[in-house]
């Protein structure tokens, strides 16, 4: 059958012709995640899918079919309190005498009293997250600091030199921010010749003092970078992307 191209300064084939066939790829859904690498401090993880239907005729090329994960279980790993008083140990210190206590059994909440210990330093991988500043939120007035008095909202320093807070006062607990998985990837703005497509996650836990800063909530790529193809099965030396309705 013989092929033409679009009319001049259109994507409109000329009378007598109709666009090709064009078949598009189609892929599974993807497989579920395998197991994190690691239980904590960052990991990845995959998965997969398979092609359901093959491009023909110019149609969109196949996505990539395995995906990477580098960002489960970033939650820092438990890590014990140093300089613990008496020979104690565990993740929260006693705000006077040093000594160091774990959690209530099956939370992570410190015992009245105690603060859980500042986190040092922390990763999100490629995303390059920033470790928090320490400061504690919604301090009344323009009162800041690391420390909260125990009956309102001002805030303080620490006592000079140190990184203990003043009599009365406590340290503002530290929240990471936490994200949703990654959404589908948007569809991709063209069909071929190269186009874009995005994807975004949401926040779910909003960081407060030394804790985590949140990661890229959006990302973008490049998709069906294929050259746009013509019709298949062209005689006498034709090509384009309209194929006579009665010739061949």
């Amino acid at each position: 059958t013989s092929c033409y191209g679009y009319m001049w300064g259109t994507t409109t084939c000329p009378p007598g012709t109709a666009p090709c066939n064009v078949v598009n790829c189609e892929v599974s859904e993807w497989s579920k995640w395998s197991s994190c690498s690691a239980k904590c401090g960052g990991g990845e993880r995959t998965r997969t899918r398979t092609v359901t239907v093959q491009p023909q005729n110019g149609g969109a090329k196949c996505p990539a079919l395995e995906e990477t994960d580098y960002h489960c279980n970033e939650h820092a790993c438990p890590s014990k309190c140093s300089d613990c008083a008496g020979g104690t140990s565990g993740n929260c210190q006693h705000d006077k005498d040093g000594t160091c206590f774990g959690y209530f059994p099956g939370t992570k909440v410190c015992p009245p009293g105690s603060t859980a210990c500042t986190v040092k330093k922390t990763t999100l991988g490629g995303l390059s997250a920033a470790p928090g500043d320490g400061m504690c939120s919604d301090c009344f007035g323009k009162s800041s600091g690391p420390c909260r008095h125990d009956k309102d909202t001002s805030c303080y320093d620490f006592m000079e030199g140190t990184t203990t807070c003043p009599p009365g006062t406590h340290q503002c607990a530290i929240v990471n921010c936490e994200v949703s998985e990654w959404g589908a990837w948007s569809k991709c703005s063209a069909n071929c010749g190269g186009g874009l497509q995005t994807r975004t996650r949401d926040v779910l836990t909003t960081p407060t003092g030394a804790g985590q800063a949140c990661p890229v909530l959006s990302e973008s790529q490049d998709c069906n970078t294929h050259k746009c193809e013509g019709c298949s099965g062209c005689v006498g030396g034709t090509s384009g992307p309209c194929q006579h309705d009665k010739d061949g």
